[in-house]
């Protein structure tokens, strides 16, 4: 139900990567909204990764969760993320549960962890995202990264040559301090090593979420 109990069901689910435009490091939605919205636009606008739910879970390389159990907590939840000073609208006012979680550059053990690619989720339900339904979503992001490392290897998906991993997941005390200021208000960040999330959701070979169609998949005029 939506938050003033009328209505279906509300929720939304979008794709955002990581990329740098310009010098400045940013998160990109890169598919529509989909789920039950009227509106489903959005598709290809950026934000600064220094603000929102996609920005936190990028810089932090965690699983992020943001529950309304209470209006004044919740808006100040959005005070400290900056989502308003990153030029995002303002947080939908059906919604009550907000869930982010990154995706992981190839990388090995002397490498520095590199975010390139967020899952952002809404709902009008508090308590929505319980562990069934996480393991449902992490089931479908480990089927997402498969998909795409088949088709990178069958050659229907080629990188676009590219010098940027992602956003580097390193210490800040700043940010440190934010988190645990946001952790006080009930937001809930978890590691994504935790159950296996970040083994599931790191890319082995795909370097880039920069893509074009592979020339195997390409039209070519038949022989005569």
């Amino acid at each position: 139900m939506s938050s003033d109990g009328t209505g279906n069901r509300q929720f939304r689910v979008a794709l955002h990567r990581l990329v740098r435009f310009d010098g400045h490091e940013v998160f990109q939605q890169i598919t529509p909204y989909v789920g039950r919205v009227q509106n489903k636009s959005g598709l290809g606008r950026y934000f600064s990764v220094k603000g929102g739910i996609v920005g936190l879970s990028s810089r932090t390389g965690s699983l992020v969760i943001a529950r309304k159990t209470d209006s004044a907590k919740f808006n100040k939840i959005w005070e400290l993320t900056q989502l308003v000073q990153s030029g995002a609208k303002p947080v939908k006012p059906y919604v009550d549960s907000i869930f982010a979680c990154p995706f992981f550059a190839p990388e090995n053990d002397s490498e520095p962890h590199y975010v390139s690619l967020v899952l952002f989720v809404d709902s009008a339900e508090a308590d929505f995202f319980d562990d069934e339904v996480l393991g449902t979503i992490s089931a479908a992001c480990r089927g997402f990264v498969q998909l795409l490392e088949t088709l990178h290897e069958s050659g229907a998906l080629r990188q676009v040559p590219t010098f940027y991993p992602g956003y580097q997941v390193k210490p800040n005390s700043d940010l440190k301090s934010v988190v645990s200021e946001l952790q006080t208000l009930g937001m809930k960040f978890e590691d994504a090593s935790v159950h296996g999330w970040k083994a599931g959701l790191t890319f082995r070979k795909l370097k880039s979420l920069d893509l074009e169609v592979g020339y195997s998949m390409k039209f070519r005029e038949p022989s005569v």
